[in-house]
């Protein structure tokens, strides 16, 4: 079970142990939806009643929504598996300082390189840990900005126009300006 499913049933129970493969699955996702995304964003010229000489403009707005609808809902989800990266990143640090404590007492040849050995598999755990992080942070970084960029792309709907209140944001726009007051992610 992923860590979103399971929060989304609402359970009590801790979430399931992280897994490095599912988390590499999740940022090749992200790559993926911010490349779709980052293609949509070549639109057409269009004037303020919606004329294109493109004869398929609006279509491709469209496109462009769902594509950036896409993305934010991946966002989301990448958001929720950071807290348990960190998790991660914090036991391996742990285990890397008792190993560093307890190797130092050790004299016997044999007993200092199994000390030796578990520090290296550590060791690369922890990298490998670090390096989904940065690349996660650097996602969630481009996708931010992306979203922005597209939320400033929008067709232009006379009618709507005329009957917007003042200060009206589309829901692109809303959810963009929400993402962005969220702020850094704590904890992390």
């Amino acid at each position: 079970m992923e860590l979103n499913n399971y929060r989304a049933e609402g359970s009590k129970k801790e979430p399931p142990i992280f897994d490095p493969k599912i988390m590499n699955k999740e940022l090749k996702k992200t790559e993926k939806l911010i490349e779709e995304l980052t293609n949509r964003l070549a639109l057409p010229e269009v004037d303020e009643h919606g004329y294109s000489e493109c004869p398929f403009a609006r279509e491709l707005y469209e496109d462009k929504e769902v594509a950036a609808r896409n993305l934010e809902k991946q966002f989301m989800r990448l958001q929720g598996y950071l807290m348990p990266l960190a998790n991660e990143i914090d036991r391996c640090r742990k285990n890397l300082e008792k190993i560093k404590a307890g190797g130092g007492q050790i004299h016997s040849g044999d007993a200092r390189n199994g000390y030796e050995r578990a520090r290296a598999v550590q060791l690369k755990e922890y990298n490998e840990l670090i390096a989904l992080r940065v690349k996660a942070y650097d996602l969630l970084d481009r996708a931010t900005k992306l979203l922005k960029e597209a939320s400033q792309k929008n067709w232009p709907e006379k009618e709507m126009q005329d009957n917007e209140p003042e200060g009206f944001q589309s829901t692109s726009e809303r959810r963009i300006n929400n993402l962005i007051e969220m702020g850094p992610i704590k904890g992390v």
